[in-house]
């Protein structure tokens, strides 16, 4: 950790590596350009955020938007979002801990990431996450590790592969099932938010196209989680971030972000699942995505 660190400078240094040009600067804010796209840097005392933005954006509509979400499943530091009415690209970590190599990954995350979504990001499709050949961690160490965060509502509860955990979060107002899963290169969470409560995916086109905006647009709100589509088009909120930043501190914060995500918009995403079996109040809900 770099107690002294300025992580816009840090991503300064690190943006002209995928062919970003200086475009504008405040006193917490650079703007950078590269061919169609402009990144925005900023810093406040708690995280530090960047977002890609898009001089030609796709057209709205349920492939843009469902693409989106299969997508950010995979995105590992990035998100894609809605920011008003277009897509972006977003990346957000946390100012506690924070260090170079954070803000030079989090450079390359939403360069790389901006780079395929320029080809068309109707047509994204999900990274495949690579298996480590061996187990990185093993059951008491992960026990260890649930323990100091046991007094939160965390549990972990299973093993389920080499590298693959099952891990239970005791909620506000509910349960969750937490997958974490680990690779030589990053730390994985997932949680089916809805977690057959509900269901989504045999509903209309005009509905999904509807929550997944919403969904989108949780995700411009939200720092460091994100919603995604997982392969099965349930919904999932995720966290990742690199092994090499792995550590007790990471991990603590890992699960306040992803306690903070599920108290604010499990119920909420539950609710709008559920509008669809009322007419009129999906109707009012098709409006206040037009506004």
């Amino acid at each position: 950790m770099q107690t002294n660190l300025d992580p816009v400078k840090a991503v300064a240094e690190e943006a002209g590596r995928f062919d970003w040009g200086p475009h504008a600067s405040g006193d917490a804010f650079l703007t950078f350009r590269r061919a169609g796209q402009t990144l925005h840097a900023n810093a406040d005392k708690h995280w530090l955020s960047l977002s890609v933005t898009f001089d030609d954006p796709p057209p709205p509509g349920l492939p843009t938007w469902q693409s989106l979400l299969s997508s950010t499943r995979s995105c590992f530091l990035a998100k894609y979002a809605i920011d008003g009415v277009r897509p972006c690209l977003l990346c957000e970590l946390p100012r506690d801990g924070l260090g170079a190599n954070d803000c030079a990954r989090a450079v390359e995350a939403v360069s790389v990431y901006g780079a395929r979504a320029s080809v068309g990001m109707s047509q994204l499709s999900p990274t495949r996450i690579a298996e480590a050949e061996v187990g990185l961690f093993g059951r008491q160490e992960m026990i260890r590790l649930f323990s100091a965060i046991e007094n939160t509502g965390w549990k972990l509860w299973d093993q389920l592969g080499l590298n693959h955990w099952h891990a239970i979060y005791q909620g506000q107002e509910r349960r969750f099932n937490v997958f974490v899963s680990f690779t030589s290169s990053w730390v994985y969470f997932q949680i089916p938010i809805l977690d057959g409560l509900s269901s989504h995916r045999r509903q209309g086109v005009t509905f999904r196209e509807i929550l997944y905006r919403h969904l989108l647009h949780y995700n411009q709100r939200m720092h460091w989680t994100k919603f995604g589509l997982d392969h099965n088009e349930e919904i999932v909120l995720v966290l990742d971030f690199p092994m090499e930043t792995f550590g007790l501190k990471r991990f603590r914060q890992a699960t306040e972000g992803l306690a903070e995500s599920t108290a604010e918009y499990a119920s909420e995403v539950k609710i709008l699942v559920e509008l669809n079996h009322d007419p009129d109040l999906a109707a009012k809900l098709a409006l206040g995505a037009e506004l």
